[in-house]
């Protein structure tokens, strides 16, 4: 195991837990916030929304929030 790979473990150790204290079941898809936060409303969109569709259809679409998201992350604040 590299250094790396430990440091980015480490980074979500007990994320399985934290998943099941709030019932997201297994194998849905989440965001996971860049400092590793999780919102609850945010994922419940997973939930309510994309519960019934086929699961590479929910992670296919969790991939392009991610990328939406990670743009207004690290977009913000730089067009005063």
């Amino acid at each position: 195991m590299t250094p790396f790979t430990r440091e980015f473990s480490d980074l979500f150790a007990g994320l399985n837990e934290v998943l099941d204290d709030r019932g997201v079941p297994e194998g849905q898809p989440f965001l996971i916030s860049p400092a590793c936060g999780y919102d609850v409303a945010l994922n419940r969109y997973f939930s309510v929304w994309w519960a019934s569709s086929p699961w590479n259809t929910q992670a296919a679409h969790a991939r392009d929030l991610r990328t939406y998201f990670d743009f207004l992350w690290f977009a913000r604040g730089r067009y005063d």
